[in-house]
This record gives structure tokens, C-alpha cells and sequence, in this order.
């Protein structure tokens, strides 16, 4: 177990299990808990390299692509890497409706990593999965049940419930 106070803290291990795999062979999965808190600590030690008291303080969108590009980078090193990777992350569900007018609720990944970096990920990682718990009736009294889905083919958006 490895916990990491820092994105250049993560970056130094993850160059540490790119470069010495016998280091690290004892592991066979590795899990990045949360992703998104990842992400906001190597905005945060962008902006203070470079003196910035927000990421839009660049100007023209150049903080934001600098730092997604960035993270990508590492994300696919660590991707790269001969290991189950697992990347859990915070979501949200919104209840829309389809062309028929019938409620669909959608689930989506969390809201502090941007659309385009979330877009960069998916398409490197094999499988999505939704964990959630479910209050349910057993024998007259309510019951929390946890399960795991499957988020088909498209991603984080096409489960439905």
C-alpha cells in the first residue's frame, strides 16, 4: 500500500514502476483512489509553479491543456504498465428523457476532471463499471444491497436503470 500526498509524488512512482518493474512485481493491481482528486492536485501544482492563482490565469485555455495533457501523459504511463489498473472516481446521475418523452437516468463520472480529459481516458481503459448501493425491501425490513454494473459500450453515459 502506497498513498501519495502529491501529484509529483504520484508521477515519482509511477516512473519508478515504469522503470524498475521487479520494484513493484509483488503488486498485481494498482488503484488510482480517487482520479479525480489526481487530477485537481496536478492543477494545483501547475498554477504554483507557475505563479497562478487559477488555471484560466494563463489565458487562451493554455493552463487547462497544459495540465491535461500532463496528466494524460502519466495516465498512460501508468496504463502502459503490466498491471490491472483500476481507477475509481466520484459520479452523479441525471434523469433525462429519450425521444419518446421515457425518463433514462444517465450516470457520469465526476464533474472535477474536464469532459476533454475524461474523453482522453476513455478511450485507453477497457471497462466501466458503476458501483452503488440500493436500499430494498427483505422479510419487511429495508435492506442496503450494493452491486456493480456494467456500463456498456459507449462509456461512462449508456447505463440506464
Amino acid at each position: 500500500h502506497v498513498q501519495v500526498y502529491s501529484f509529483a509524488e504520484a508521477v515519482r512512482i509511477i516512473n519508478d514502476m515504469v522503470n524498475n518493474p521487479k520494484n513493484w512485481a509483488q503488486y498485481e493491481t494498482i488503484v488510482i483512489d480517487l482520479i479525480e482528486d489526481l487530477y485537481k492536485w496536478c492543477e494545483f501544482e501547475y498554477c504554483q509553479k507557475n505563479k497562478l492563482e487559477h488555471i484560466g490565469d494563463k489565458g487562451y485555455g493554455m493552463g487547462y491543456d497544459i495540465v491535461a495533457n500532463q496528466f494524460f501523459v502519466e495516465m498512460c504511463k501508468l496504463i502502459g504498465i503490466d498491471k490491472h489498473i483500476i481507477f475509481l472516481t466520484h459520479g452523479y446521475t441525471k434523469v433525462e428523457k429519450d425521444r419518446r418523452g421515457v425518463e433514462v437516468y444517465k450516470f457520469y463520472p465526476s464533474n472535477r476532471i474536464r469532459d476533454k480529459v475524461w474523453d482522453m481516458i476513455e478511450g485507453r481503459v477497457r471497462y466501466f463499471l458503476r458501483a452503488y448501493i440500493k436500499d430494498e425491501e427483505d422479510n419487511d425490513r429495508v435492506v442496503k444491497r450494493r452491486y456493480l454494473s456494467y456500463c456498456g459500450g459507449e462509456g461512462f453515459n449508456s447505463a440506464t436503470i
